[in-house]
């Protein structure tokens, strides 16, 4: 059986009340039909979603010129003194 990917967006409340609505079979093939796509969609769609995210950080990622701006982002966003560097 094939289903039509569908985006929708529904309160997650209304999702839950139509679910509990249902009939114990109505669940079961509901449950049949979400383990059929999941596992059908896992199996052709490898995970980019970390290849993704780093690809986008490095797309964004802007040469500031200031090399210790992560450890000492305090100072260059609100202005306190710069925190001592830590040994390595």
């Amino acid at each position: 059986m094939t289903h039509a990917i569908v985006k929708l967006s529904i309160p997650f409340e209304v999702l839950v009340e139509a679910v509990c609505s249902l009939n114990d079979e109505e669940k079961q093939t509901l449950r049949q039909i979400l383990d059929q796509d999941s596992n059908s969609a896992e199996a052709t769609q490898p995970d980019q979603s970390w290849a993704s995210l780093m690809t986008f950080i490095e797309e964004s990622a802007v040469d500031t010129g200031i090399e210790d701006l992560a450890y000492q982002h305090d100072h260059y966003i609100h202005g306190t003194p710069k925190r001592a560097l830590q040994p390595e």
